[in-house]
């Protein structure tokens, strides 16, 4: 498993079109479970989440211009249903910084936290991923403490 944090690339984060076409655009075969969302067009509402097929978040991605202030989006292959995504606890925000490196979500492969508009956390089970994301920001790090 494989964490990255970019705070020393970006003035602004997070935009996740740039993201998520950088980490395998529409070749990634996840639905999208984002929670804990607040964003520059004034979407806010913690403690609901939302589910997007890859396909529908890259659609509304490309149709908007969205700055993720807050957000946790948790890759979930599409092999796994609505219903059994919802029979786990929604992610948070509180997976940043932590020693050990787990994705929140059971069923999720890949977790993007939007933190404030000041950095973005990666973590990946995915090496290809974790590399094109560190491409994409080559100052992240794998923790906050890195200097």
């Amino acid at each position: 498993m494989k964490r990255y944090i970019s705070k020393r690339d970006d003035k602004c984060y997070t935009n996740m079109l740039k993201i998520i076409n950088t980490i395998g655009g529409r070749n990634l075969d996840y639905n999208w479970l984002i929670t804990e969302i607040e964003t520059n067009t004034g979407d806010y509402f913690y403690d609901q989440y939302i589910i997007l097929s890859n396909n529908e978040l890259l659609d509304k991605l490309e149709s908007n211009e969205i700055q993720w202030i807050w957000g946790n989006f948790s890759g979930i292959p599409t092999k796994y249903s609505k219903k059994e995504i919802l029979t786990s606890k929604l992610p948070g925000l509180d997976n940043i910084d932590k020693k050990i490196i787990t994705i929140q979500h059971p069923l999720a492969e890949i977790e993007i936290i939007a933190y404030d508009s000041t950095f973005v956390q990666i973590i990946t089970k995915d090496e290809n991923i974790a590399k094109n994301f560190k491409k994409l920001y080559p100052k992240s790090q794998s923790t906050l403490d890195e200097k």
